[in-house]
């Protein structure tokens, strides 16, 4: 019996590899927007760019890190990466490393030791399913970095002027932008002085 055109169920699309920004459990998690360039309503490059406020918010943070830290670390940004483990794949926007940690300065491979900490802006992933649950991939990429060896991850939200601060074995706190978040040593963030100093705010 022959079926009209209407009701065929159309072949699940794949999904080219290089919409995949980070994979978790095996789940890959894609550029946000992924599904407008599939339908090219946007482009690829539309899709992987920064909004003039998250760019804003980096910059103003790595001039802070450059003025503070020595050359005995690195500073990775741009979506550097850092291999957990099989499967477990992330990008970091800000991840600060001691030189002497990684074993191969001139490795091809994402990282694979912890960094000293970790500054994330904002959240640019979504899953194949319909709309990933923003929180439960903070949640899930903060706790296996935690997991993985990292001291301390800290998250930036844009649009409602928050950080959140994770550490293992301690609560995590979600607090404003105007408080002082240490880093490391005698290294204090306070996001809202660093946007003021920077004729931002």
């Amino acid at each position: 019996m022959a079926f009209p055109a209407t009701s065929r169920i159309k072949p699940k699309q794949k999904i080219p590899e290089y919409f995949v920004k980070e994979e978790m459990d095996g789940v890959p998690y894609y550029y946000k927007g992924f599904r407008k360039v599939l339908a090219r309503e946007n482009t690829l490059d539309e899709i992987m760019g920064r909004s003039v406020l998250q760019a804003v918010i980096l910059d103003v943070i790595k001039r802070f890190l450059y003025g503070r830290l020595s050359n005995e670390y690195i500073i990775a940004s741009n979506e550097a990466g850092l291999h957990l483990k099989l499967n477990d794949n992330v990008a970091n926007d800000i991840a600060i490393y001691q030189k002497d940690d990684v074993k191969d300065l001139f490795s091809k491979k994402y990282f694979d030791v912890p960094p000293k900490f970790v500054i994330e802006v904002d959240i640019d992933v979504e899953a194949e399913v319909e709309k990933s649950q923003e929180l439960q991939y903070v949640l899930k990429k903060t706790e296996k970095m935690l997991h993985f060896g990292v001291p301390k991850v800290v998250w930036v939200f844009s649009e409602d002027r928050k950080i959140m601060l994770a550490e293992p074995n301690r609560d995590w706190i979600i607090t404003s932008w105007n408080t002082d978040i240490g880093l490391m040593d005698d290294i204090v963030l306070n996001l809202e002085s660093l946007l003021k100093e920077n004729g931002i705010l």
